[in-house]
């Protein structure tokens, strides 16, 4: 009786705690971890408008965050890595679909800025959006703030935010990597979701003005009714280089039942920036629920 009544009290401080934080960061930090599947799938339910439970998947998200947990995790850790990944696309493709990297580091001090170009982007390697573009002159105060930040970045458990299990053993490393896209407020990415090693639809993210725009198109470029909550759409012109696009992804999606792999072309080429398991940590929340439906039964389980 003394147990219930313990793990009734601890489930109703976590209930609580759960509402203030609106279950992110930090409330997965602190959660014990026998909790956490059950607050994850309170909080994809909270976002996406239905009852969510990935331990017995039927819809797009849940199926995502299952083959997450079910399917070839050492694998897809390696491939998270946002520095290892590259190793794989040129095994797979050969030299030149990947920017280059300038250098890697453990800590922000171990950086020589004298063997740097004039402009790159810093990144890291273990947690999403964290990255910023930089010009190689910056003065003495603007490198003790960006040490602030990057020690920050190299501290954060991106698996206690997300609870994406495929972050949780990459080793947090700095790095430095060519900028694709010099103009940062405009750049357009074609990402080619792959469902059983087949492209099957492109979501174009637009970026402008501050604002992204999400649209989603077939193979042909016609643009499906698949629409995001909070994002608005945007027309895109279909790019010259589709068919290689849809030719590179399909052969690097051939060993996975999903993946999304994320392009950028130039007019020096067509790049892979990553390849991605769980996108929006398995909760795209699209404005017509039965999209999340019809895309998980096109998904199909291992």
């Amino acid at each position: 009786l003394k147990k219930r009544k313990s793990a009734m009290l601890i489930k109703y401080i976590l209930d609580k705690f759960f509402e203030k934080t609106q279950g992110f960061f930090p409330f997965f930090k602190y959660c014990p971890q026998k909790y956490k599947i059950h607050y994850f799938n309170k909080r994809a339910s909270q976002t996406l408008g239905y009852k969510y439970n990935f331990l017995t998947p039927k819809t797009f998200n849940e199926k995502l965050m299952w083959l997450a947990y079910n399917e070839k995790l050492e694998m897809k850790t390696f491939l998270t890595d946002k520095i290892n990944v590259k190793t794989y696309i040129t095994e797979k493709l050969g030299e030149g679909h990947c920017a280059p990297i300038y250098g890697i580091w453990d800590d922000f001090n171990d950086i020589d800025f004298s063997n740097l170009p004039d402009r790159f982007i810093l990144k890291v390697n273990h947690a999403w959006k964290k990255n910023l573009n930089m010009k190689k002159e910056i003065s003495i105060k603007q490198k003790k703030e960006l040490k602030k930040l990057t020690d920050k970045w190299l501290k954060m458990k991106y698996f206690e935010y997300s609870l994406e299990p495929q972050y949780i053993n990459i080793k947090p490393k700095l790095f430095a990597e060519k900028l694709l896209s010099p103009n940062s407020s405009l750049f357009e990415e074609y990402q080619v979701h792959c469902f059983n090693g087949q492209p099957i639809m492109i979501e174009v993210v637009d970026f402008e003005n501050k604002t992204f725009n999400f649209t989603f198109y077939d193979l042909e470029w016609k643009k499906l009714p698949y629409k995001l909550k909070q994002y608005p759409e945007k027309d895109s012109e279909k790019p010259e280089s589709l068919d290689l696009i849809i030719e590179y992804a399909k052969y690097l999606a051939e060993e996975f039942s999903y993946v999304r792999v994320d392009f950028l072309v130039n007019n020096e080429g067509i790049f892979i920036l990553e390849l991605t398991f769980t996108p929006h940590s398995a909760m795209m929340s699209f404005c017509d629920s039965m999209v999340d439906v019809k895309l998980g039964n096109m998904l199909k389980l291992p």
